[in-house]
């Protein structure tokens, strides 16, 4: 059966036009990025967002986290402590010679970026129920962690969180009070585990920006689950469920007050919820967002949504297979496109992030590359290098004479 077309309107110009101006390779080896992040990285603007961050970290398939120059994609810094998959890495707000990520390693790790070394490591206590080595040869003692498949640290820095992929139908999410951990063994304190609320791998865990208490999880099981976590029993933790209908592979908080929350899927649905005292509420839920764009815009994955506090805006950012990106502005219950690029990528896009200001963009994908897009208001170095071989086209128009559209102004 063929699925509903997703609702786009006509194009809008409410973000600055980029143009491609510098392409760099993450590595010398075959490669393809994971994720990036800002650092500091800072959503909202009580908490003073800056226009061009001090680096952009990115993780890739060699294992490695590098920190680059934003504005001249110049690596400045390299973390190497993982020996699987990068499964997440963010900035630490609270401390901005801090950074976190998680890995299929089974460990969660604190770095400090003076040293570039681990600071502090998380580590599971479970273990996979199954291992593929005979009964007979099997020694507990060298089983794997569980993989961490997902991690955030509270706007205080107090409580790290992590979740991890399933074993014998049960995942876990561990707690720890970063103010407890062992300084002489670089571990952390663990002072609390849920298992009960996930029979899946827990892909995605958010802490609220303005309520260190309240946590938003994402998961395997199509499930969108918020924490109170001033409750002590993980039943009584747990007061609003959704319902996405299909895999959980990214969420967040949005809106003025962050009272709304997004989820997409790897089968690229995408909805939007609201919080209400009763829970948690559908706002509008789209279930396939590849279908529609027009002729110059071919979606063939979600990559994530980006929230622009000072318009109000929530961004749908999308790509396809031979390296397009698109932008939507997504509306209560519709989208509408606002850009597409192109001329930087040759294959999927893995990540890409905006800046506070939206004046500039880096995203890396697949074929081992960064791309730096730019508007021109940044003031780029003299050695920054373009790349006059390339056409880089850019779909979209200027914003000047737009009204501002506030559909989650209450």
């Amino acid at each position: 059966m063929e699925l509903p077309r997703t609702a786009i309107v006509p194009t809008i110009d409410v973000i600055p036009r980029l143009h491609l101006a510098q392409c760099t390779p993450f590595s010398t080896q075959a490669s393809y990025i994971f994720q990036l992040a800002w650092v500091p990285s800072n959503l909202y603007p009580e908490r003073s967002a800056i226009a061009v961050p001090k680096h952009l970290a990115v993780s890739a398939s060699t294992h490695e986290i590098k920190l680059y120059d934003p504005l001249t994609l110049f690596p400045t810094q390299m973390l190497q402590f993982h020996t699987s998959g990068i499964e997440h890495i963010q900035a630490v707000n609270a401390d901005p010679n801090s950074f976190l990520s998680s890995s299929k390693d089974g460990h969660v790790v604190l770095w400090d970026l003076r040293t570039g070394r681990p600071s502090r490591t998380f580590t599971s206590p479970h273990h996979p129920a199954t291992v593929t080595e005979p009964q007979e040869r099997r020694n507990p003692k060298q089983k794997p962690p569980l993989s961490m498949m997902a991690a955030d640290l509270s706007s205080s820095g107090h409580c790290l969180t992590a979740g991890t992929e399933s074993t014998g139908g049960e995942a876990y999410m561990y707690f720890w009070d970063t103010r407890m951990a062992d300084a002489h063994t670089s571990t952390g304190a663990l002072v609390r585990t849920f298992n009960e609320s996930f029979s899946d791998d827990v892909t995605q865990i958010k802490f609220h920006p303005y309520h260190d208490h309240i946590l938003l999880t994402g998961s395997e099981d199509c499930l969108l689950c918020v924490f109170d976590l001033q409750q002590s029993d993980e039943e009584d933790a747990l007061v609003a469920v959704g319902n996405t209908a299909s895999t959980v592979n990214r969420t967040g908080w949005f809106g003025p007050r962050a009272e709304y929350l997004y989820a997409l899927s790897p089968l690229e649905s995408f909805s939007t919820w609201v919080m209400s005292e009763d829970g948690m509420d559908l706002v509008h839920r789209w279930p396939d967002v590849r279908q529609g764009g027009g002729a110059n815009c071919h979606v063939d994955y979600a990559l994530d949504c980006h929230y622009q506090p000072e318009t109000q805006r929530l961004f749908l950012v999308t790509g396809s297979n031979n390296g397009q990106i698109q932008t939507f502005h997504v509306g209560m219950h519709d989208m509408q496109l606002c850009q597409v690029l192109e001329g930087g990528h040759k294959e999927p896009i893995r990540a890409a992030v905006w800046n506070a200001d939206q004046s500039f963009m880096v995203s890396g994908g697949e074929d081992n590359t960064l791309c730096l897009w730019t508007d021109g208001t940044k003031s780029l170095p003299e050695h920054t290098l373009s790349l006059p071989h390339r056409s880089p086209v850019s779909h979209g128009g200027s914003r000047q004479g737009k009204p501002r559209f506030q559909p989650y102004r209450q």
